[in-house]
């Protein structure tokens, strides 16, 4: 669940790059951001029951944190683009 949630912020990417528009680019990632919010749930559960150690679990959130920087930066790019 976790492989299958966490593969969808790429495919979201990569869709909105097949647009050739600013504006699905950035719909996508927007979409992309959200589907972040279930791995991250999914990192938060494992944890809680059992199935992470807190080391596993930190190193994750600080991959969804950095993902998430990521995405927003590149929301921003595309916003200033497009003014």
């Amino acid at each position: 669940q976790l492989r299958r949630a966490a593969l969808s912020v790429p495919l979201n990417i990569i869709d909105g790059y097949a647009r050739n528009s600013t504006r699905e680019l950035s719909h996508f990632f927007r979409i992309s951001y959200a589907s972040l919010q279930e791995p991250h749930y999914l990192i938060q559960f494992s944890y809680g029951e059992g199935y992470l150690r807190k080391q596993e679990c930190q190193e994750l959130t600080d991959l969804d944190t950095e993902i998430v920087k990521m995405l927003w930066a590149s929301l921003r790019t595309l916003r200033q683009k497009s003014q």
